[in-house]
């Protein structure tokens, strides 16, 4: 069972890219919405992030393309998306600039998608839906 989350989401985000990077905290620190508490670019930094001293984060932003994530057949690992959720107790918001692999993605365990082509407003949205944030519907509409 999911802890309630806070009002202002504490996320652990991992993407390669510091642009990309640069753009959500900027989202973040406009909206007040979350909080980034860890950062990594690679698969590894992600683990070593989760082995250090405990980290608590309602959601985790995770790049299906982070560098050394994707497995021999070229998907992610649906029992890494389920460690992360159970042992964490946390959200899994999967993004891709491949559109295409958003089934893959809610297949291997993730509780949403976005595609890194859409825009920004989408991720906030969801982000909004998991704080049980009433406007969230009314804002996409």
């Amino acid at each position: 069972m999911r802890r309630k989350v806070c009002p202002v989401l504490h996320i652990v985000l991992a993407d390669d890219n510091p642009r990309v990077r640069a753009a959500i905290r900027l989202l973040f620190e406009q909206t007040a919405l979350a909080e980034i508490v860890a950062e990594a670019e690679t698969f590894d930094e992600l683990q070593s992030l989760f082995s250090q001293s405990p980290l608590s984060f309602d959601v985790i932003l995770l790049d299906w393309e982070l560098p050394g994530m994707i497995q021999y057949n070229g998907t992610v690992s649906s029992d890494f998306l389920a460690a992360l959720k159970s042992q964490h107790n946390a959200y899994v918001i999967v993004w891709s600039s491949h559109p295409g692999v958003a089934q893959m993605a809610l297949q291997a365990g993730a509780d949403a998608f976005v595609s890194k082509g859409e825009p920004v407003d989408s991720l906030e949205h969801i982000l909004r839906m998991l704080t049980g944030d009433t406007n969230a519907h009314e804002e996409s509409a």
